[in-house]
């Protein structure tokens, strides 16, 4: 026979059990929850990861193709398609270089290629907004255009697929023994200007060809 006191202690294991078991289920879920926000979160950040390394290649690539286009224009290696009214198209000389970069074309001297500062000259590759003469407001269409070289421009090479802003390059007579011209490229990604890669390379002109 099941006395008052032992029915009574029945029921309070029975609800501290129920309350135990609450207690437990919670946690778990907690748990679970917490499991799932880091798996949610690092899915994010690795396809964010992969996203900004792909537009990296894109705009290196595209930097890279408009580095061997500069190096084509500075021989004068053109097709019938190119549209750029180069003076004397078929060999390089100094007297295209201008201080304003007429199309795409830089001429500096030695003493302006300093570091930016209050009382410093920025390089003709550098951001316009550091003084640099890519001049991104300039219309590339205009005959006589200032700033970087669209890709193809006095070349006739194919645009590139697959970006926001066709690479360019830039040209830059170098006052040194022999003359060098610096071939600086920039490339971008897929999403605008967030995404830019600058690549540079230096010829040596023969005394002859000038």
């Amino acid at each position: 026979m099941v006395s008052i006191h032992d029915s009574q202690a029945a029921r309070w294991r029975f609800r501290r059990s129920r309350g135990i078991a609450l207690v437990v289920i919670l946690i778990l879920l907690m748990a679970i929850t917490t499991v799932v926000a880091f798996s949610a979160r690092h899915a994010v950040v690795g396809e964010s990861s992969a996203r900004n390394q792909m537009d990296y290649e894109v705009a290196r690539q595209a930097a890279e193709a408009a580095l061997r286009d500069g190096e084509r224009d500075v021989w004068r290696q053109s097709t019938d398609q190119n549209d750029c009214n180069r003076e004397d198209a078929k060999r390089f000389s100094v007297n295209h270089f201008t201080p304003d970069c007429r199309m795409g074309q830089c001429y500096e001297t030695p003493d302006v290629h300093k570091w930016v500062g209050k009382s410093a000259t920025a390089e003709s590759w550098w951001p316009d907004k550091y003084g640099g003469k890519w001049d991104n407001l300039s219309d590339k269409t205009s005959p006589d255009f200032k700033g970087g070289v669209p890709i193809g421009r006095c070349t006739g090479t194919p645009k590139v697929a697959q970006v926001q802003y066709q690479p360019e390059y830039l040209l830059e007579y170098l006052e040194k023994d022999p003359p060098v011209v610096r071939v600086t490229a920039r490339g971008f990604g897929v999403t605008g200007h967030e995404t830019q890669v600058v690549l540079q390379s230096y010829i040596n002109i023969p005394l002859a060809a000038q």
